[in-house]
């Protein structure tokens, strides 16, 4: 990048992808995948990414929200397995 495009560049609020990696509890990777998929807002500059902190913030409190709503399938699965078990010994509950 030239010094004239790195003097136009808004830095300020903006985080590298390891930076933003650490901050949303994400591979590097995952945070380029967010990124393709426009789900984490960034902008390239020359050979650089940089990441809105922001909405990094966002990002990665939109995760948890989704993280505590969710059952995980293992949680589903032990519970149906438990209602089965219940059926078939004539548990009510």
């Amino acid at each position: 990048m030239h010094a004239r495009e790195r003097e136009k560049a808004p830095v300020d609020g903006m985080i590298s992808v390891t930076q933003a990696a650490a901050l949303i509890g994400i591979t590097r990777a995952a945070v380029y995948k967010a990124i393709e998929k426009q789900a984490l807002a960034a902008l390239r500059l020359g050979n650089v990414t940089v990441v809105n902190r922001a909405a990094a913030l966002a990002y990665r409190d939109g995760r948890a929200r989704e993280a505590t709503q969710a059952p995980r399938p293992a949680a589903r699965r032990a519970r149906g397995q438990a209602e089965r078990r219940d059926l078939r010994s004539g548990a009510r509950g």
